[in-house]
């Protein structure tokens, strides 16, 4: 399914990297429904591998686009690259001189597509840094590499197909696939990936990290904070993702989250430690309500939810909450505190049609957490993990070297001056280095200490 409020970063930059002309990549302003962003190719030009990696794509699509001139042209002597200016952008040969991408002289126009080949295999992967790394770089690196390239015979092959094909390759710029009537292969991220994913046997599953936030959602939150005196945050932790929730509030920013008071995290003692991070570096005061279990298979988090919330209202004066939950019990509480306003956040996955139906009809404001890029939950994601790793790394490695080096000398009875032991230590640090296995276990080795 392609998600109408995609993103357009990776088609811009698959688009760039192809050698894509600069006319059809547009700004916001020139083309609301753009494909190809023109921000983003101002960006690349500044970046010296994806430049070198565009250039060397235009110069062999254009030599297959004119291989049959410029191959006759060859057989009279003319050899050089920028011989061919008629049919070859000069500026693309003239950009690699100047970086010092030899492309070595040829007799024939195949022999330089299979030295184009082999330069843009060797430099290929010098861009993959300019990809989210949840993208599967295997599956976009071959796009740019010809099948059996380094050979005359596999060029035809991949020429033959392109020719016979050309309507249907992006914007007529060659590239590794099997090529039919997808339409516009670089419409936006989302397509983009289904197809990508797909012609390697795949299946995308990344969408919330190509979603791009709608005009009429953005539009909403805006009104709601601006409509409200005061306005607090509370969340079921139960019955929402702690990735996607931090994710909402980096992408709403300092700026929109200043008219918020405060975060209520309403906790059962079962849930995630993600949670503990949420809102660290955005300036709202957060608070962690822990909701204890009277019986082991009943929570009281939706009760506890419910009259924290009410307190907020009739006590300390909140007028507005964003509720974030896709449970259906908190029904009962927008009933129960009419003159509130509330804007509730929902997971789609978890939100019944029946929820969704009575909060259009009482008019309350709503919002997907789908909707959010995803990518900032990534972060956080990262960031937890590492925690985690360290934590366990620090608690199994505990190793005191200069215990273990007077041990040893006192083993072996060696009497080293203490000069000497100090040589070693530093020898011994010098060298030191963690080993890890295909199958993840790690040993300390000291292969290079003598």
């Amino acid at each position: 399914m392609m998600l109408s409020n995609s993103s357009h970063d990776i088609v811009s930059k698959v688009g760039y990297l192809l050698g894509v002309d600069k006319k059809f990549f547009c700004t916001e302003e020139e083309n609301k429904d753009r494909t190809l962003f023109a921000e983003i190719f101002k960006q690349l030009e500044y970046n010296k591998a994806a430049k070198i990696l565009r250039n060397l794509c235009i110069i062999r699509t254009n030599l297959q686009l004119n291989f049959k001139r410029i191959n006759d042209t060859m057989r009279q002597n003319t050899v050089y690259l920028e011989s061919f200016s008629e049919y070859i952008p000069f500026e693309s040969v003239k950009y690699l001189e100047s970086q010092g991408v030899k492309i070595p002289t040829c007799r024939r126009a195949a022999e330089y597509i299979v030295e184009l080949n082999r330069v843009i295999q060797d430099r290929v992967n010098n861009c993959k840094v300019l990809f989210p790394a949840w993208l599967e770089w295997d599956y976009l690196k071959q796009l740019f590499v010809m099948p059996d390239g380094l050979t005359e015979a596999g060029t035809k092959t991949a020429a033959d197909l392109y020719y016979n094909n050309k309507s249907c390759y992006p914007y007529r710029m060659y590239m590794n696939w099997r090529p039919h009537d997808e339409g516009n292969i670089l419409y936006n991220d989302s397509r983009f990936l289904q197809l990508l994913y797909s012609w390697n046997w795949d299946t995308f599953t990344y969408t919330g990290h190509v979603t791009v936030m709608s005009d009429d959602t953005k539009e909403n939150i805006c009104s709601f904070l601006e409509d409200s005196n005061r306005t607090a945050i509370v969340v079921d932790c139960e019955n929402a993702d702690p990735y996607r929730f931090h994710a909402v509030l980096e992408y709403l920013g300092q700026d929109l989250l200043s008219s918020v008071e405060k975060i209520l995290l309403f906790n059962d003692t079962r849930t995630t430690a993600a949670w503990n991070c949420i809102g660290k570096q955005l300036g709202v005061p957060v608070q962690q309500v822990i909701t204890e279990r009277v019986l082991t298979h009943k929570s009281l988090v939706d009760i506890r939810l419910t009259a924290e919330t009410s307190k907020e209202f009739y006590k300390n004066n909140i007028d507005s909450f964003i509720l974030v939950s896709s449970d259906s019990d908190y029904f009962g509480l927008l009933s129960a505190l009419p003159e509130a306003h509330f804007l509730v956040v929902m997971e789609r996955e978890h939100c019944s049609e029946k929820m969704k139906n009575v909060l259009q009809k009482q008019n309350i404001m709503n919002c997907f957490m789908d909707d959010f890029p995803l990518e900032e939950g990534d972060e956080l994601k990262e960031q937890l993990l590492l925690r985690e790793v360290k934590t366990a790394l620090m608690k199994d490695f505990q190793y005191n070297l200069d215990r273990i080096l007077k041990a040893a000398a006192f083993d072996l009875r060696t009497a080293l001056s203490p000069a000497a032991l100090q040589d070693i230590r530093s020898r011994i640090v010098k060298n030191i280095r963690i080993e890890v296995d295909d199958d993840g276990e790690m040993k300390i080795e000291l292969n290079k200490l003598k």
